[in-house]
């Protein structure tokens, strides 16, 4: 029962603080709303030029692109996408298309949807590190 209230309450605490961030950067609002439109209009991972053009603007805007990598170090930028970024991607379109899909329809600010939204979170920062090495956990979000 302690436990459950203690993890109730951590939980309560980021989503507070995640409006409050929000609120924040409205600063950003305008381009952050350029970037889920991209996403909306383009939401299935089937598509090389999709996959790529929504990783390369998305990674570049945030600072967490998947070109900075220590696995595959030794090959050009290019090559890492068409060769292992792409296919992994189209390997796994249906389980992100369908995670997401199913996302849409979950309330952000309901504590009993964390867990789908941390799990579809994991899955895609778990991808990103087989592809990298790295920890892409902005990417991922």
């Amino acid at each position: 029962m302690l436990e459950e209230y203690v993890i109730d309450k951590d939980i309560n605490k980021r989503i507070e603080n995640y409006f409050k961030l929000n609120k924040a950067n409205e600063l950003w609002q305008f381009g952050n709303n350029i970037l889920y439109k991209m996403c909306q209009s383009n939401f299935e991972h089937t598509k090389q030029e999709i996959i790529a053009g929504k990783l390369w603007i998305i990674g570049r805007s945030y600072a967490a692109a998947l070109e900075r990598r220590k696995k595959y170090n030794n090959i050009s930028s290019e090559d890492f996408f068409t060769n292992y970024v792409i296919p992994k991607m189209l390997t796994n379109a249906n389980t992100i298309d369908t995670f997401i899909d199913k996302a849409k329809k979950y309330n952000y600010t309901m504590k009993d949807n964390i867990d789908k939204i941390l799990y579809i979170h994991k899955f895609l920062t778990d991808l990103f590190y087989e592809l990298t090495g790295l920890n892409k956990r902005s990417l991922a979000s």
